[in-house]
């Protein structure tokens, strides 16, 4: 009987024996067919006489494709259908399909259709790729047609086009006049407020609503876009003047599909001007576009040259500080210092201002705002190599300019710094506690500070109705630094208009000089024993305050009658003397039995 092992090494044998028998009966079976001729040699060596002279196909090869393949079906029909992408895209916004088919296909034809307000703009209608740009909200079926392989096909692509809202950089154009072919990329320089392509501010556009009313210029070879009267003329129809029917655009257009914010920022920087009796924006935005950096929308001011400009930056903001305003005005001398220092407070948003500088090129004012007192000051614009011709001429009424174009625009740029709180209140308040405090016993508080010498500060008092100690309503101090002021319990005072950071030592004194009190002083939510403090003014400007509270208690009362005071003293000594004694004489004891009971 065979073992497993041989078992297994016989049947593997026999399968090699099978295979190899199976493979030389195939070899030979094909070998041996009638006119089959072994032409493997001749291919080796390369023989072209060994080649065929022609190669038979059955059909034509279908070009190669991304697509799916088309059904069975279809192809029966003698029309290949395909649906290849799906693609998305915003308002104005350009992407390019290829479409099937290969060198050798021909009469390309793409159109469009939507049941939802959808559409697209096409760059061509007759080639295999094409650009599109999504000009209605909505889905859009593009469908291509093409000969390839001398059969008609067909394909689809859906596109869905999304409402957007862009960001659109507002310019200012330094020559001040609409250009006659607006539908261009012009150089930086020409626009303001820098001529770097800073812009003066940045507002939301809703570009459904501007296709609403206009249509746009579509240059798919730069993928720019405009809209401007360039681009619809229909809006310089009853006009002349170019800068007219770019005004007729704007306000109809452009203007309504700008944002509140936008439209409130826009008018805060340039202001508005009265045109025959109306009051309109000073700016007219003659071009919406999207170049190579993003939309823009560049304009020039109502104002006919020569144009005068004042532009104030605030330097309270990051590297390059933001124009926060501009004001024009047509002709000389220009922008008058009493409308910029109206536009300045403006822009503040304080109140009771106070000029404390007003010199050339110096301009420091202090206003309240929020209950604290701030302060700026106003230079001419340190950003770009032109600050020499800025100037600021308070006595004069007006502004030194710098000539942007000849005879056209003038441009002075001044910047403002970060204001800076400059007061601060400080209160003191006093209270006393405990049986024996006296609440109507008043306390005097010494101010010391040498940085405010010879100052003069207003105070005003809470808590003294029916108060016969005079409480002066102005405290100054003397040359020393020193300055004083009386309350007492429930009483407050308020110290106002102090200048911040500055160091006050306030030591408390009670009347007579007694010292009989403990006290403590709250400063900040800190408490400390004594009744001396040091505080500083916020920077900030918030208020500070002091609280000092007194505490002074009668002793309590011990239950003791002083009259027999010495004989319990007596009583006490004996009772004690007793004791000593018992305690020896028990000692003694003790000592005397241990020898009685003693054996040796």
């Amino acid at each position: 009987m065979l073992t497993r092992s041989r078992k297994r090494l016989f049947a593997l044998l026999l399968v090699i024996v099978t295979v190899f028998t199976s493979v030389s009966v195939g070899q030979a079976a094909f070998t041996d067919l009638p006119g089959a001729e072994d032409n493997s040699a001749s291919f080796a060596e390369g023989d072209p006489a060994a080649l065929p002279e022609t190669l038979e196909v059955p059909g034509e090869l279908p070009e190669a494709s991304n697509s799916p393949k088309p059904s069975s079906d279809t192809e029966n029909k003698g029309d290949a259908f395909d649906e290849l992408g799906t693609y998305s895209i915003d308002l104005m916004e350009i992407m390019t399909i290829s479409g099937s088919g290969g060198f050798t296909s021909s009469n390309h034809r793409w159109t469009q259709r939507s049941s939802n307000g959808g559409s697209v703009a096409l760059s061509a209608t007759n080639q295999r790729e094409i650009k599109i740009c999504g000009t209605g909200v909505g889905t859009v079926t593009l469908t291509h047609t093409y000969r390839s392989n001398n059969r008609d096909r067909t394909e689809t692509h859906t596109v869905h086009v999304r409402e957007t809202t862009i960001e659109g950089k507002v310019y200012l154009r330094y020559s001040n006049a609409v250009p006659q072919n607006i539908n261009q990329d012009f150089g930086v320089t020409e626009f303001g407020p820098a001529g770097n392509n800073t812009p003066y501010i940045i507002v939301d556009v809703k570009l459904k609503d501007v296709l609403a009313k206009t249509t746009p210029y579509i240059n798919f070879n730069t993928e720019y876009v405009y809209f401007s009267i360039d681009s619809d003329a229909s809006y310089m129809q009853g006009y002349t003047d170019r800068k007219d029917g770019a005004d007729n655009l704007y306000t109809n257009a452009i203007w309504p599909a700008i944002d509140q914010d936008g439209q409130d920022g826009l008018a805060g920087i340039f202001g508005r001007t009265l045109v025959n009796g109306e009051e309109r924006e000073s700016f007219i935005g003659y071009v919406l576009k999207r170049e190579n950096d993003g939309w823009h929308i560049d304009g020039v001011l109502r104002e006919d040259p020569p144009v005068y400009v004042v532009e104030l930056y605030d330097r309270s903001f990051s590297n390059p500080p933001p124009c926060v305003f501009a004001i024009s005005q047509a002709g000389s001398p220009g922008v008058s210092y009493g409308d910029f220092k109206d536009k300045l407070e403006e822009y503040l948003g304080g109140s009771n201002y106070q000029y404390t500088t007003e010199i050339n090129d110096r301009v420091t004012v202090r206003y309240t705002k929020g209950g604290a007192t701030y302060e700026t000051t106003v230079t001419p614009f340190t950003g770009d190599s032109y600050q020499r011709y800025y100037n600021i001429y308070p006595s004069r009424n007006r502004f030194g300019y710098r000539a942007v174009t000849a005879d056209i625009y003038y441009l002075c740029r001044l910047e403002i710094s970060q204001p800076r709180i400059v007061f601060s209140n400080l209160t003191i308040s006093k209270a006393v506690k405990g049986s024996a405090a006296n609440a109507n016993e008043h306390f005097t508080f010494t101010l010391t500070a040498s940085a405010l010498r010879n100052q003069t500060f207003s105070v005003t008092y809470t808590g003294t109705g029916g108060c016969a100690e005079g409480h002066a309503q102005n405290i100054t101090f003397s040359s020393a630094g020193a300055a004083s002021i009386t309350l007492k319990h429930g009483e407050s005072a308020v110290i106002a208009n102090l200048p911040t950071e500055t160091g006050i030592r306030i030591v408390e004194t009670e009347s007579g000089g007694a010292s009989n009190y403990a006290t403590s002083v709250t400063v900040g939510g800190n408490t400390t024993s004594g009744k001396a403090v040091t505080v500083n003014t916020p920077a900030d400007g918030t208020a500070l305050s002091a609280h000092f509270v007194n505490e002074l208690q009668n002793p309590p009362p011990t239950g003791i009658n002083m009259d027999i005071v010495p004989y319990a003293v007596l009583a006490a000594v004996v009772a004690a003397g007793a004791a000593v004694f018992l305690i020896l004489r028990a000692r003694r004891r003790r000592r005397g039995s241990g020898n009685d009971e003693f054996w040796g």
